[in-house]
């Protein structure tokens, strides 16, 4: 299941909006052959950060399991996302950052 850090310095107008277009969005870059990512099944974590240094208006982390489908695609995923999120007149200026990582994977066996 994938995690979503949103950041922002101030409370996100219309949060539950946003989160539904980033998560609608995050699924269709994230779905890939060994996987398919529902909407639904993103984590999501609001931080509001009064005194960050955010790269953009509103800074979104993005952390999926690296399927070898997925590998190397983390720029394209993370363009294609801040693309449909800065394509609304209500947020500008979003940038998206799309980590891979081994999630739910046991690394002892």
């Amino acid at each position: 299941m994938p995690f979503i850090d949103i950041y922002s310095k101030e409370e996100i107008d219309s949060v539950n909006t946003f989160e539904d277009k980033l998560t609608r969005a995050a699924s269709a870059c994230l779905n890939c052959e060994e996987s398919f990512v529902p909407a639904k099944d993103f984590n999501i974590y609001p931080h509001v950060l009064k005194h960050a240094r955010l790269r953009g208006n509103i800074d979104i982390r993005i952390i999926a399991h690296n399927f070898p489908s997925r590998i190397g695609k983390e720029d394209q995923m993370s363009a294609e996302i801040e693309e449909a999120m800065n394509n609304s007149s209500r947020w500008k200026n979003v940038k998206v950052y799309v980590v891979l990582a081994a999630i739910g994977v046991n690394l002892m066996s």
